[in-house]
């Protein structure tokens, strides 16, 4: 969920490997954008500013980091490759 609770973020593995927005109006949600990701992507975290969005692709092996847009959408920034099967993230 979104630091300003309006957005919730799901990730889709096998034939789709996407990540999905969708918006929060209180009473529904509402589909806002499908991101492709990685193969598998297996584990998600959100930056505690909201700013920014980290997916672990445990089967093609990289990271794609996201920027997360005032309205809740994504766009792909940078991608980290040859990361063995990463399964879990978190911020410390």
């Amino acid at each position: 969920i979104s630091t300003n609770g309006n957005f919730i973020y799901a990730t889709n593995r096998s034939t789709t490997n996407n990540i999905c927005v969708l918006e929060w109006n209180g009473k529904q949600l509402t589909l806002q954008q499908q991101v492709p990701t990685g193969n598998g992507p297996r584990n998600f975290t959100i930056h505690p500013s909201g700013k920014w969005i980290v997916v672990a692709n445990q089967k093609s092996n990289d990271i794609y980091v996201y920027a997360v847009a005032s309205d809740g959408t994504l766009t792909r920034k940078n991608m980290i490759s040859n990361i063995n099967a990463p399964v879990c993230l978190g911020w410390w």
